[in-house]
């Protein structure tokens, strides 16, 4: 009589775990890959608008792949205490747009995007930080943009991004671009 409670039993969990994992199947079919990419974007999207909200200090080298010749060109920015700071011919100078206009133009960007598209990929170690690894696209009626974002899972903000710009005419460039979030200050700006 044991043995026979014991085998109900088992079927029952078995049953169950047959259940939980179609209930699992089914909700993943169900939501479709649209659905899914929304998700992933509204990630994205959060951690990048969360660079005009935090200190931060971005360092980004551009390249030209049609051009290997024409060499790298570096720029930092730095956004903090509501203010953007830029390097211009190797001095620190003040943005005239302010973070809450980068806020207002990122919204705008979103708003005139024709196809955009976020896909989670992996997680990998950024400095020994977490991150989630997510592919993007994105088009308007200017340019092509292809990219990787990597985002913290602690902060929900972007440690790293690599981007293929495709301008058009054949003119095309890779941005890769890492951000620090400790000790960032204001710079000494020049006249």
């Amino acid at each position: 009589m044991r043995r026979y409670k014991r085998g109900i039993a088992g079927c029952a969990n078995l049953w169950n775990t047959v259940l939980v994992a179609a209930w699992l199947f089914s909700a993943a079919v169900l939501i479709s890959p649209v659905a899914r990419a929304q998700s992933d974007c509204k990630i994205v999207r959060d951690a990048v608008e969360k660079l005009t909200t935090v200190p931060n200090h971005a360092y980004e080298t551009e390249t030209n792949p049609a051009q290997p010749g024409e060499g790298a060109t570096n720029h930092e920015v730095i956004h903090t205490g509501g203010t953007i700071y830029v390097v211009i011919n190797g001095k620190w100078k003040k943005s005239p747009m302010s973070e809450a206009q980068m806020r207002a133009q990122e919204e705008e960007n979103w708003k005139n995007a024709k196809n955009v598209s976020c896909k989670y990929l992996r997680d990998e170690s950024v400095k020994g930080e977490s991150a989630a690894v997510y592919s993007t696209h994105n088009e308007n009626e200017d340019t092509k943009e292809d990219g990787q974002v990597w985002v913290s899972k602690s902060k929900g903000l972007p440690l790293r991004q690599e981007e293929d710009v495709d301008i058009g005419y054949g003119d095309k460039r890779h941005h890769s671009t890492r951000y620090e979030y400790t000790n960032v200050q204001a710079p000494a700006v020049s006249p």
